[in-house]
């Protein structure tokens, strides 16, 4: 339940800065999709939620490889071919939680 419940407490941080979340695990032959998301002042926004226990010695960030990336990309290309209004704008971020909070938000984290 970690990732869930990391992927809520996300969701809620982005809800307070203004964004609408459009869909929650989007799922594909390709990858998923942890938050989708509209940023009124940016466009579509696509974010991957990494989550783990305060207490841990591991860095969430790692978790994020080459190969972790070819799959997030390929998901988006195909978001947006299922969304043809998901093709304005976009940018890919990290959130990475820590417990019930938002530890960072990174802004653009990955390059689309």
């Amino acid at each position: 339940m970690l990732g869930q419940d990391g992927e809520q407490v996300a969701a809620a941080h982005l809800k307070s800065l203004g964004y609408r979340i459009v869909h929650r695990n989007f799922t594909s032959k390709f990858g998923e999709l942890d938050l989708v998301a509209k940023d009124p002042q940016f466009g579509w926004v696509y974010v991957e939620v990494k989550s783990y226990k305060p207490q841990s010695f591991l860095d969430p960030l790692e978790a994020i490889t080459k190969s972790k990336i070819k799959k997030l990309l390929k998901t988006v290309q195909y978001y947006q071919l299922c969304h043809r209004n998901a093709e304005d704008a976009a940018r890919f971020d990290v959130i990475v939680v820590a417990g019930d909070r938002v530890k960072e938000h990174l802004i653009g984290a990955i390059t689309l």
